[in-house]
């Protein structure tokens, strides 16, 4: 029977401990009225407040990467790459092409050919929306995909 519970508390714990983890954090003020940050006040300084913050497990160190779109408003696939990135955290600089000739003779000379999306990562070009060649690409430059948990402050 001790086994049974002592297996379901593991389950429990590992199951819930990336929301249980916290940390709590002092305000410490001295004799002169310098304020510092622990997690103990030091001898000699007083606790003005106490915060508890709730921690979790962090994901992989991603690398630093943006992504460069050449698109056109209403385009499906723009809008996948779009949605692809923002949903795993990677920035983007976007270009819209329409009625920007100078634009269009850029793209031209980078990709070969007029042709939307267009992304560029590194040296890397992807034409059409090619999500299996992009993971790949994403995989060698080091990127883990993990989908992006944006936190909003409380």
């Amino acid at each position: 029977m001790n086994n049974i519970a002592y297996t379901l508390f593991l389950l429990f714990f590992s199951t819930y401990s990336a929301t249980i983890w916290a940390v709590t954090i002092v305000e410490c003020e001295d004799q002169t009225g310098e304020r510092s940050f622990h997690e103990v006040c030091p001898p000699e300084t007083t606790m003005v407040q106490q915060k508890d913050y709730q921690t979790a497990i962090p994901g992989p160190k991603q690398p630093d990467i943006t992504a460069l779109i050449y698109l056109a408003p209403e385009c499906p696939a723009c809008e996948a790459y779009q949605a692809f990135f923002a949903k795993y955290g990677i920035k983007t600089n976007e270009k819209n092409i329409v009625d920007n000739q100078e634009l269009q003779t850029e793209l031209t000379n980078i990709a070969g050919d007029l042709k939307i999306p267009t992304v560029i990562i590194g040296e890397t070009v992807l034409s059409d929306y090619k999500e299996n060649q992009l993971i790949t690409v994403l995989e060698r430059l080091g990127f883990t995909l993990v989908e992006s948990t944006t936190q909003q402050p409380e």
